[in-house]
């Protein structure tokens, strides 16, 4: 019974391997998230809005609001789908070295990863992160 439930999670994609993480070096701290947040102006999207600053570094970092997604579960795998695609991204493309803070709009649930992927690629573009 347990063995099913985790194929259909599976099969759904919900499940992500720790490989498609970002790195924790990668990844917003709470002072750098506040920052980011507080002094940029955001690019928006059907479904995110994205803020950057310039940095040294690549950082990144999403957040599900508790408004959009009621529970732990969702708001943590919404985060851990959106790190895997910007993963992608960064793997495959140059992206310049920024801070980043996405938040999510609308529920991504649904979505599949491949367009996901293109969304947040698109959206990395019309910011001007990708090289």
């Amino acid at each position: 019974m347990l063995y099913a439930a985790a194929a259909q999670r599976a099969a759904v994609g919900w499940l992500f391997k720790t490989s498609t993480m970002l790195p924790k070096n990668h990844r917003l701290s709470k002072k750098e998230f506040a920052l980011v947040i507080n002094t940029s102006t955001g690019i928006h999207s059907l479904f995110f809005v994205l803020k950057h600053i310039p940095a040294p570094v690549f950082k990144f970092s999403p957040t599900a609001p508790k408004k959009i997604f009621k529970t732990a579960v969702s708001r943590n795998r919404t985060r851990r789908r959106i790190y895997a695609a910007v993963h992608e991204i960064a793997r495959a493309k140059k992206v310049k070295p920024n801070l980043i803070a996405l938040v999510v709009k609308k529920d991504i649930k649904d979505m599949d990863s491949q367009r996901l992927i293109r969304i947040l690629q698109d959206l990395f573009v019309q910011a001007g992160l990708i090289k």
